[in-house]
């Protein structure tokens, strides 16, 4: 990516930033509420989803459908999830074969100590990446729900 079309990109991820910080936020007794264009966000990414509709599909529709559909892409409806949701993945290299993450002993490694392939490709991009999410938000959020408590309250 060139250093113009990288500032540009920065500039336009921090004004999207910008923007939901004082548009989407609706703040009530400190708690974080879903605005309707939230609500259709994830309405439109659960389909994806539920349908297993492939990036260029969703993107596709995003961009026909405009005046009619008031939806992100999917970039920008993924890490408004990430924000709403709080949880944060932790994303590791992985060798090409699947061999192992470059995690713990693995770290400073070039190559797999079992297949002797590079980490990276030749531009220093790695050739897979395996996102972890932390198993506490996965409980923590579990236990918030309502379908969740209902069960677990049931005698």
């Amino acid at each position: 990516m060139s250093l113009n079309v990288k500032s540009i990109y920065i500039n336009t991820v921090c004004h999207l930033q910008w923007h939901y910080h004082l548009d989407s936020y609706s703040m009530a007794i400190g708690n974080l509420l879903l605005t309707d264009k939230d609500k259709d966000n994830i309405r439109a990414f659960q389909l994806k989803i539920t349908c297993n509709m492939p990036r260029c599909v969703f993107n596709c529709m995003h961009h026909t459908f405009h005046h009619k559909m008031d939806i992100d892409s999917e970039w920008v409806i993924l890490h408004r999830v990430t924000i709403l949701s709080g949880i944060q993945p932790n994303n590791y290299h992985c060798c090409i074969n699947s061999c192992i993450t470059y995690t713990n002993d693995y770290t400073d490694l070039d190559h797999c100590p079992f297949c002797d392939k590079p980490q990276c490709m030749s531009n220093g991009q790695p050739w897979h990446i395996f996102s972890y999410i932390p198993l506490l938000p996965c409980l923590q959020a579990l236990l918030q729900s309502p379908s969740t408590i209902g069960h677990l309250s049931y005698h």
